[in-house]
């Protein structure tokens, strides 16, 4: 039993290595017209609704627009997007639930972005928290393979489970499943593995001429998503770790937060970090946007 089960997998996985032959790796990227980065619309994608009630706050996101627009000059569109039924306070959303699959709603959000802008011609950036950050790179990935006419400048994620999250398996829904840690041996989630593969730096999903630039924020006192999820499994040159000590929790990348905060940033793929101790997500979050990005 054990041998046909590890003879399967071996299939499943041969076959999901054969089927990335068939994805062009190309970046998302202009085929519209690239403007000024403050004067581009910026989407907001947020997490999972780990209670099973279909819901989401898009509320939670009115301290960042108001960092970007006060503190970094973005002149741009705000825009929140959802993917619950119940979601609240958000600009547009699909009415999905917690048990639609993250490709779906990955294609939706593709949708979303070509019908708005990208069949104008116009690029936007994305700002993700937690589980919105599988959701965006969905959208980029399946957007290639399907010839979708959307454009993505810059993303940052905050504390998206790139690796997945252990307390995801405190819950049991399709979404849940699906963030669940890529680590598992025979239990392995193949689903965010397969994800991560495809992000890998021989399809390009990273910073290449007319590319899209990451930047990935993690927390050592996230205790949802670890520090090293949420800034490694995909290749990207931008990282923020907040050290343990700096009492940036979960839910905190998206609030206002008193420095001293002590945190090291790599802009060169992790090969080398500098210390800083004044700079709070928000403030991470707009620096990424509009210094480390392009």
């Amino acid at each position: 039993m054990v041998r046909r089960a590890r003879g399967a997998l071996g299939a499943l996985v041969a076959a999901l290595l054969a089927s990335l032959l068939l994805i062009p790796a190309s970046p998302a990227h202009a085929k519209g017209q690239e403007e000024n980065g403050a004067a581009r619309a910026v989407v907001f994608v947020h997490g999972l609704d780990p209670w099973g009630n279909n819901e989401a706050d898009c509320g939670q996101w009115d301290q960042a627009k108001k960092e970007l627009r006060e503190n970094w000059g973005y002149k741009g569109e705000m825009v929140t997007w959802g993917y619950y039924k119940g979601s609240r306070n958000c600009d547009d959303f699909y009415p999905g639930t917690v048990d639609t699959d993250l490709r779906t709603i990955g294609k939706e959000l593709a949708a979303y972005i070509e019908k708005n802008w990208g069949s104008k011609g116009l690029a936007v950036d994305i700002v993700a928290h937690s589980m919105g950050g599988i959701v965006a790179r969905e959208a980029i990935i399946r957007s290639n393979s399907e010839e979708v006419d959307m454009s993505v400048e810059d993303v940052v994620t905050m504390g998206t489970p790139n690796q997945g999250s252990r307390s995801a398996g405190l819950c049991f829904s399709k979404q849940c499943e699906q963030i669940r840690p890529t680590d598992g041996g025979a239990d392995r989630n193949w689903y965010l593995w397969t994800l991560n593969l495809l992000s890998r730096k021989n399809l390009r999903l990273h910073e290449t001429p007319g590319g899209t630039d990451w930047s990935t924020i993690g927390s050592g006192d996230d205790d949802v998503v670890s520090l090293d999820s949420a800034t490694e499994g995909i290749y990207v040159q931008n990282k923020y770790r907040y050290y343990g000590n700096a009492g940036i929790e979960h839910s905190d990348y998206y609030t206002e937060l008193d420095p001293p905060l002590p945190m090291q940033r790599s802009n060169d793929y992790g090969d080398s970090w500098d210390y800083w101790e004044t700079i709070s997500p928000l403030q991470t979050m707009g620096h990424a946007l509009t210094v480390d990005g392009v």
